[in-house]
């Protein structure tokens, strides 16, 4: 009869040749990171929407204010940054969801706590870090 011969898979490495599949790299693990097809790794703090890719600011403070009066705060920082930077914003019970090209998210006030949630688009996205560092400043300074 025939022999059968133990074989194993193989694949063509651009880079490094003929490699073996039991060889490949280790990737990340996925909780860690957020991946777009084609596109390699990408940064933690980031969401995938489809194609288009969306960095994400997620700040929580806390507050011994009222809601009243934490409410208050909030609307002036919102004020503040819209006149800045031209972002539309409206409240919806206790969150005041704003919306501009590029940038969308809400600040949500409960009893103890204040949380900002923004997605940013990828132009803006690049931004993130002073975009992030203009929040904190304005919630530090209006609600602590």
């Amino acid at each position: 009869m025939f022999a059968v011969a133990k074989t194993e898979s193989h694949r063509l490495d651009l880079v490094g040749g003929l490699r073996s599949l039991s060889q490949r790299p280790a990737r990340p693990s996925a909780d860690r990171f957020a991946r777009r097809p084609g596109s390699g790794i990408i940064a933690p703090g980031t969401i995938t929407l489809g194609e288009e890719i969306m960095a994400v600011i997620d700040i929580q403070r806390s507050h011994t204010s009222s809601l009243k009066n934490t409410k208050a705060a909030v609307e002036k920082v919102a004020k503040a940054i819209a006149k800045e930077y031209g972002i539309d914003h409206h409240w919806d019970g206790n969150e005041l969801h704003f919306d501009r090209s590029g940038v969308k998210g809400r600040i949500t006030v409960a009893k103890n706590e204040v949380r900002v949630r923004a997605e940013l688009g990828f132009l803006m996205g690049a931004l993130k870090p002073v975009i992030e560092r203009e929040i904190e400043r304005q919630l530090d300074q209006y609600i602590a």
